[in-house]
């Protein structure tokens, strides 16, 4: 009868953790974070988004600019992680590519979802190439800021069952600002 009691007790104590996982993906709210070098805001999936954002520029012999967007949880801890690269001083429209190789011709693209104290990688997504809107401009570049805007839709690549995350994710009108690093500050 004990061993029966222990079984029942570490199924509960199992399916709890189980709820509180899914309760906390579904319910928990994502924060920009400090904004210390910069900051972005736009729609993603129809709702408010605020990132944290800061650009690094990379030299010989590629020189472009990588730029980085970040949103937390209420702890601090890094919830989603989307990253530009390849983006060159150019105040054109640019074509967002889900290829990820330096000086292919596309701004390239990186969306993904972390957990537990942000170090967890827990869901990646791909650039929708379908998606008619995927494109980047910068509106404001100098030595020391760059400012745009960009809309992108990313697919679901690495499906977990453990975090149910949405299987979409449309950035849309996201206008940003930030400064440009020396070095990544993580």
């Amino acid at each position: 009868m004990k061993n029966w009691c222990f079984v029942v007790i570490i199924i509960s104590i199992f399916s709890c953790a189980k709820d509180e996982i899914q309760t906390q993906i579904d319910e928990e709210k994502l924060f920009s974070g400090n904004q210390m070098y910069g900051e972005a805001e736009g729609l993603r999936n129809g709702e408010l988004w605020k990132a944290s954002t800061y650009a690094l520029y990379i030299e010989e012999p590629y020189n472009y600019y990588g730029l980085f967007f970040r949103t937390f949880s209420i702890e601090g801890f890094k919830r989603e992680d989307l990253v530009f690269n390849e983006i060159f001083d150019d105040t054109s429209k640019q074509l967002i590519d889900n290829k990820w190789e330096d000086l292919d011709g596309f701004v390239g693209s990186l969306y993904s979802r972390l957990e537990s104290d942000g170090d967890l990688l827990t869901s990646v997504y791909k650039l929708d190439n379908e998606h008619s809107q995927n494109c980047f401009e910068l509106t404001q570049i100098d030595s020391m800021t760059i400012s745009g805007t960009f809309s992108a839709k990313f697919i679901l690549e690495t499906e977990n069952i453990t975090y149910p995350y949405p299987a979409t994710v449309e950035f849309e009108d996201v206008i940003f600002s930030m400064q440009i690093l020396e070095e990544d500050p993580e």
